[in-house]
């Protein structure tokens, strides 16, 4: 039997991997950035404030989009 896939569904995929892909680069980002801060308190130094805000707004959109709400809808469209 031969299946044809929708194009809903592929387009779906193909979105869920570039969200992943994305938040995986910003995981990347996030740890470059929290690893520069380290060092510099390491040596007493004082990051830059810039920095610091980055970091503050980096977590709270992944706490927005991580949400139980957000991973729930996306795992249900994945699994559809």
């Amino acid at each position: 039997m031969v299946s044809i896939e929708c194009l809903a569904r592929m387009d779906r995929d193909v979105t869920l991997a570039s969200l992943d892909s994305t938040l995986n680069a910003m995981r990347d980002q996030y740890s470059e950035f929290n690893a520069k801060v380290q060092e510099r308190e390491l040596v007493g130094a004082s990051p830059p404030a810039r920095l610091l805000e980055w970091i503050a707004n980096y977590s709270s959109q992944m706490e927005k989009i991580t949400s139980d709400h957000s991973i729930d809808t996306l795992t249900r469209y994945a699994e559809a």
